[in-house]
């Protein structure tokens, strides 16, 4: 997650930014709940997108790698 990608979250909860120059914040408890929110959301996506990205080629007759990321993705996807 990139730093214009937590800038955007913070702006999308409407947390203020002081435009002192001292790269401080202004924010309420319900706007750093919902920023928190958003930051989790984001984690979780990048997390099941490295499930659904794997290639699957682990060798065994024994499990079906492709299938057991595919129930990961979307079990990182349910988590709430």
């Amino acid at each position: 997650m990139s730093r214009e990608d937590i800038i955007r979250m913070a702006r999308e909860a409407k947390i203020e930014f002081d435009h002192d120059g001292s790269n401080s914040f202004v924010f309420s408890i319900d706007q750093f709940e919902h920023f928190a929110s958003l930051v989790a959301a984001a984690k979780q996506e990048e997390c099941a997108r490295v499930c659904a990205d794997h290639p699957g080629h682990i060798p065994s007759n024994k499990w079906n790698a492709s299938s057991a990321l595919g129930s990961c993705e979307q079990a990182i996807r349910a988590l709430k």
